[in-house]
Formats: structure tokens, sequence, C-alpha cells
């Protein structure tokens, strides 16, 4: 029996160490272990009597604490209830005892181990779970770690929440205060909102394009058409609150009016770019908006700069404008010099930065649409247009996969609508001269831009409404999943499986497709998340035996860092191969 009496040692150390030194301070820190509760008296009296523990009390329950942290079992602690006493588990136990504890698992309904996870990255694996449950539940870790990111951007940290019908407790611990930073959550956007309000405009047709006057070019009927920002405005009626409105508003009014992209409108070019037919959309979506959100300056405090992101620089032009355009009068340019300096911050809300990027489709229609379908310059422009928003490692070329599958549909789109013979006269067909290369895209992603290209361009056809951004269709997505593990699987056909060959020819398949940051491995996790259950098992099929062998568990020797996985990936790179095979 080896009782272990905890408060007995500490003082005893303390007393003497205090004749030799002044104890110094302590930091503070918790930690959580598996426990098991035991209240059933036959088994109570089977442990104690195994494990020679005699307790001055019979206790009524048992708890065992797996502070090993490798399951229940020798040098794990139990404490017995009532008299609280604390024993430690002896190293030699029976088998018979062995097993018994070897049988509980801890319940856990749900969690999570991962290496540093955006939480972007985050919630690309949450919707990828098909069961309701389990994206709900990832759904408040999401929340957590991007509250996390919002407000501490550092390392580390640690926090407890629990809540039962009594209350609810809350701590934070292990963190470094002065990065802890008040970043107010915006709560005008949240993800069914923004949704809502990308889905109303890319229903009226509304991309934004980068001119002067807010015209929005629209990718209707394949490229044909032009939508007004006061038709996009109008389309605001169509939303079920003010808060979805007022977000549209603020995307529209920043995707065509903020010209040199500061995160707000505040700059007199800028404020007289607002037609009267826009100021009429807002007071037809917003009645009394002047007054209301304090444009006039007559006792309301000034929130325009929130609601409309239109600065306080620019308060009194834009009431001035908008006030003669509701008297039916042209309203007189504003003079640059009455005008303070602008203060914004250069960053565009996450939302709006979601929308504008598919200025690029505008601009393809707007630069590339007048130049003629055979001409050079059609190409020339187009490269430069994909290469200055798409080429992520900056090689001149679009070269990896990453590259193509961050083009959105809708500048696939605005491709075809200026070029007749896109995708298939261009040479993307297997078997064909491939002058592709023209627009930047390198000859080895012919098959996958012929992939994503047609379907988007089929899609549009058949919709006559443009797709999201920048998220690839799941027919197109499992084609190309698929695509990737034929490849991996004709290749690997003429090299014995487990070879350093065979390692070699995964490594590239793998950095070639998934290695998001040009690092030469992968070594973040998203790059482990964006790896297809296809590819995992294909590679497994190769290999002839599970990845395990390669170090692809808890325990044991890794070699997985020789088919380019680094070895700070493991384990969830780990969890992404067993739900594969699951």
């Amino acid at each position: 029996m080896r009782r272990l009496g905890l408060a007995a040692c500490l003082v005893g150390a303390l007393s003497s160490q205090s004749e030799a030194q002044e104890v110094g301070a302590v930091d503070f820190t918790q930690v959580t272990r598996p426990v098991v509760q035991v209240v059933d008296r036959e088994t109570i009296d089977y442990l104690l009597f195994e494990l020679f523990i005699e307790p001055l009390e019979y206790p009524n329950r048992l708890q065992v604490i797996d502070v090993t942290q490798n399951g229940f079992g020798p040098d794990d602690v139990m404490v017995s209830y009532p008299s609280v006493e604390v024993f430690v588990i002896p190293e030699l136990i029976p088998d018979s005892v062995q097993t018994i504890m070897s049988g509980w698992q801890p319940e856990v309904e749900y969690r999570m181990d991962s290496g540093n996870m955006s939480s972007e990255a985050l919630a690309s694996l949450i919707g990828s779970e098909r069961d309701a449950v389990r994206r709900a539940e990832g759904a408040i870790l999401y929340d957590v770690v991007q509250a996390v990111e919002r407000s501490y951007r550092d390392i580390p940290v640690a926090l407890l929440f629990q809540r039962d019908s009594v209350g609810f407790t809350f701590q934070l611990w292990d963190y470094n205060e002065p990065s802890m930073e008040v970043v107010e959550r915006n709560d005008l956007l949240p993800d069914s909102a923004v949704a809502a309000v990308l889905e109303m405009l890319r229903d009226v047709g509304y991309v934004p394009g980068e001119n002067a006057v807010g015209t929005g070019i629209s990718l209707e009927s394949r490229g044909q058409g032009v939508v007004t920002v006061d038709r996009a405005l109008q389309g605001m009626t169509l939303l079920p609150n003010e808060q979805m409105r007022l977000l549209a508003a603020q995307t529209v009014l920043l995707g065509s009016f903020d010209l040199d992209r500061s995160g707000a409108i505040d700059r007199a070019v800028e404020i007289d770019a607002l037609s009267c037919a826009v100021w009429g959309a807002l007071e037809e979506a917003f009645p009394n908006f002047l007054t209301q959100f304090g444009f006039d300056g007559s006792g309301e405090p000034y929130v325009g700069d929130v609601v409309f992101d239109i600065a306080e620089n620019v308060r009194a032009s834009a009431y001035r404008r908008a006030s003669a355009c509701f008297r039916g009068e042209l309203p007189e340019p504003t003079d640059p010099s009455e005008v303070n300096d602008p203060t914004a911050l250069g960053i565009l809300p996450e939302s709006v930065e979601r929308f504008v990027r598919l200025e690029a489709a505008g601009e393809i229609l707007q630069r590339a649409g007048q130049l003629g379908t055979s001409s050079e310059q059609w190409a020339a422009e187009v490269r430069d247009i994909l290469s200055s928003r798409f080429d992520r490692d900056r090689s001149g070329m679009l070269d990896r996969p990453v590259e193509i599958r961050s083009i959105p549909c809708d500048v696939w789109q605005a491709m075809a609508a200026t070029h007749p013979d896109f995708p298939y006269g261009l040479g993307f067909l297997a078997g064909e001269v491939y002058p592709g290369d023209h627009l930047g895209v390198a000859p080895e992603q012919r098959e996958e831009t012929l992939a994503r290209s047609s379907d988007c361009v089929q899609a549009s056809a058949q919709t006559g409404t443009s797709s999201d951004v920048p998220d690839i269709p799941q027919g197109l997505s499992e084609f190309l999943d698929g695509l990737t593990a034929a490849q991996i699987a004709r290749a690997a056909r003429s090299v014995e499986p487990g070879s350093l060959r065979w390692a070699t020819l995964i490594q590239s398949s793998l950095v070639g497709q998934y290695d998001l940051d040009g690092s030469g491995t992968l070594d973040q996790t998203d790059e482990i998340v964006a790896v297809p259950c296809p590819v995992w098992r294909t590679i497994e099929a190769t290999y002839g035996a599970p990845l395990s062998e390669l170090g692809f568990g808890p325990d044991g020797e890794y070699f997985g860092d020789q088919i380019g996985v680094a070895e700070s990936q493991r384990s969830i790179a780990t969890g992404r191969i067993r739900g594969c095979a699951a």
C-alpha cells in the first residue's frame, strides 16, 4: 500500500528550503485529466482487495485519475470518498485489474486536437462534416477560435468554460497580458447575413468594377448586360431585416465607390461618384436616413461612417449632395479643399473584400472584351489580370493547382463572354497544341484548368447567374480529387511500394498539389486539411500497408516526412488518415 501525503511532503519541502533561501513566486496553470468514478460496491471491493489498498474509512465511491495520460493503470491516482484519502496505484497490478481499467474510456462527446489551425481552415474542416450534430459542435469551437484570433494574437493561452443549471464559470490563464486587445465583433456581419447579401447581389447580377461612375458589370447571360449600383441597392428590399440591408449597402458602396480601396468613402471624388439614383435607393431602403444616421448634423450622432463607411470628413458633402438630389436638383461637385484628410485604416471589411475581389471579372469584361477574340492583346490583358491576383508564389505562371482553384467562376465566365472559343479553343484539351501559356497557365495545369473553367462556364449557361467565390462546386471538387488520386496511382505502378522512389514520387505529388505556402513540405494545418480522402487512400493502397507504419499514429518513429508531411503535422495528418479510412 502506497499512500501519498501531498500536503505533508509539500510543507516539509518548503520549511527546509526557507531556511536556505527565500521562496520565489510561482506561476499558476491548470491541467485536465480523465477521471473515472466507481460507485458499484462489488467493483470497489474487488479493486481495493487486488490493489492492497486499505482506506481508514470504507468508501462509498472511488475516483481514479489518469495523471499519466496514457490510460488508466499503474502510477495513476485513486481517491477514496468520503475520507478523501489519496493513493497511488502500484506499478505491478494484476492483469484482471488492468483489463478492467483498460475498458474505461473517456466519455468526451466532442474533442479536437490539432496544430495551430486558423479559423478559416477550421471552418473548412468543420464544413466537411456530414453529421449535423458534429457540425454544431464544431461551430462552437470555430466561434471560440475566431474570438481568440480577434482579441489575442499571441500564444500561449488556456481557457475553461463550464455551464450547468446553477450558472457558469469562465477562466483564462497562461496568456501574455500585453497581447490582449479589445477588438469589437461587428454584430451586423453574421455568416448567414453575409451569405444572404452576396446571394441577393448575385441574383440581381451585380459585380463591382473598377470605374469612377459606379457601374456594376453583370455576368448575367454570360456577360451581356449592365447592372447599375442603384439596381443593386434596390435589391436590398428583398432582404428580411435592416442589418442585412445595411450590410448590402456597405458592400455595394465600398465595392463601387471606394476607388483607392482604403476601406471608406473618404475623398471628394468618391463622394461625388454617388449618383442621385444611388441616394434615392438608400432613401427607399432607409427612410429619412440623412436625419436618422446624423448626416444633417441636427443633433443625432453621426453613424454614417459605421453603417455605410461614408467617413466623417465627407459627411457634410454627402448631406449637401443627397439633399440636392431629393429636391430634384443636380448636385454641385465637391471642392476637394473643403474635405479634410482621410483617416481610414486602409482595410476593407471582410465581407466586402470577399465580394470586390470579383472585380477581376469586371476588368476582363472591360479591358479584354474590347480587343477582339483572336487578338494577342486579349491574351496579354487576361494574363496580366490573372497573374496580378492569382499567382500566389509570384513565379510568373499559374503553375500550381491551388492557384487555378482560387480563380472564381465569375472570372472564367468573363473570359468565355469575351472569347467564344474559350476554353476549348485555347488548347486545354489533351492532345492539342497548347497555347494556354499565353494566358500564364502552365502546361501541367491544363487538365485542372479545363475542368475548373468548363464547369463554371456550363453552370453559368444553365442558370444565367454566377457562382459563389471562391468555392469549387461539389461535383467538380470530387472530380479534381479523383484526378489527383488517379495520377498518383498511375505514377506509382512503375515503382516498388515503400521504396525510396515511391516516397519521392508521393512527396512530389503532395507538395506540388497542396504546399500552399511554397515551403517545400506540408507544414501547415491548412495544407493537411486540403489533402482529400481519395488521395490518402490512394497513397495507402500504393504503399501496400497501413500508413501507421510510416509513423502516422501516436507512437513510434516517424517517417512521414519522407512523403512530404512535416512531423509538426503528425497528429492532424493521423486524424485525417484515420477519418478517411472510416
